[in-house]
């Protein structure tokens, strides 16, 4: 099957995002008032930006020229795959769960143990937030089979805009933008460079955060802690308790 990864723009404005996170993750972005972009070779799922099997074919045909020998066309098409898995480290990425409500998954992969945060945003705030630098992209991730779904362009933007079906109930919605290092008016080669896991873009928290969200298991203290800690940070945005921590109406009396 072919696929045609949505468009930038393809959300609404309005479209509810979430950011689970650690605590000292949290404090962090108040702290130094940026987001992390990890590079796409710095993300857990090692199919980042690589192609499906029939894409890799369709490659190879384009590779091949009628004179090369077996080994010819097996070196190019090494070569081809080998450029573009290093070129992984030129983009990078911030993602965030697109929905309007909260996901008792997202709490317990990426927010659990007791002490986990919910930055609640949506799309307009997430491209309003930063300040200058590189213009920043936000687009849905889709979910295909790799095995079995073909890409319909070779644009590095494009892998970097899919992942495996088995990832869909991450629902993400990604901020993204190509970021290749200069240093002296040049690229910047060095290993330094290289090696770096991703960049740090300066943000408005205040057009950013629309709403703290402190997990379903914390205590009380650990909602006052929070609530201290973004006072202390200056931050407008209100702090709440996981509305997953309501208890239910057992002892309700309708008359």
């Amino acid at each position: 099957m072919y696929v045609s990864p949505k468009p930038i723009g393809y959300l609404p404005g309005d479209a509810v995002l979430w950011r689970y996170m650690s605590f000292a993750k949290f404090v962090a972005i108040l702290h130094t008032r940026t987001l992390f972009f990890p590079s796409l070779a710095n993300l857990q799922d090692s199919f980042e930006g690589s192609f499906p099997d029939a894409n890799v074919d369709l490659v190879a045909d384009i590779l091949q020229y009628e004179e090369d020998t077996p080994e010819d066309r097996a070196s190019a098409l090494k070569d081809f795959l080998d450029l573009n898995r290093k070129n992984r480290r030129s983009f990078v990425v911030n993602c965030w769960f697109q929905g309007e409500t909260e996901s008792f998954a997202m709490w317990k992969l990426y927010a659990g143990g007791g002490e986990g945060i919910a930055i609640k945003s949506n799309v307009s705030s997430l491209i309003n937030c930063f300040k200058g630098g590189q213009p920043v992209f936000i687009s849905p991730v889709q979910y295909i089979d790799y095995k079995s779904d073909i890409i319909d362009d070779l644009a590095f933007f494009t892998r970097a805009l899919v992942k495996r079906k088995g990832y869909e109930h991450e629902a993400e919605v990604r901020a993204y933008y190509s970021h290749i290092p200069m240093k002296d008016g040049e690229v910047d080669k060095s290993p330094e460079s290289y090696e770096r896991p991703g960049v740090s873009r300066q943000i408005d928290v205040d057009v950013l955060i629309k709403e703290v969200i402190v997990t379903p298991e914390a205590g009380s203290w650990f909602l006052e802690l929070v609530k201290m800690v973004a006072a202390h940070y200056g931050l407008k945005a209100p702090v709440r308790l996981s509305s997953l921590a309501d208890t239910p109406n057992w002892d309700r009396v309708v008359l």
